[in-house]
């Protein structure tokens, strides 16, 4: 059973939303800090989620973000 299909579409773990009042958001690294950036989502699985602006493809997304976390934090680079 296909839930649903999209070419090309820009995804991201669901792990790594995060609400943001009343919007969807993640962070990015950028220069080494933390970025809080506001995305709007499409479709959801329970492991991906399609996402249809706010971001763009190649950004690195903190998963699990935490409330220690927030935007200028330096964050150490993935493994």
């Amino acid at each position: 059973m296909v839930l649903w299909e999209a070419s090309e579409a820009l995804k991201v773990p669901v792990n790594a939303l995060f609400r943001n009042r009343d919007a969807w958001a993640v962070f990015t690294m950028v220069d080494g800090r933390a970025r809080s950036v506001e995305v709007t989502v499409g479709e959801r699985t329970d492991t991906e989620a399609q996402i249809i602006s706010g971001l763009a493809q190649g950004y690195i997304v903190v998963r699990f973000p935490d409330d220690r976390i927030e935007t200028g934090l330096r964050l150490a680079p993935p493994p």
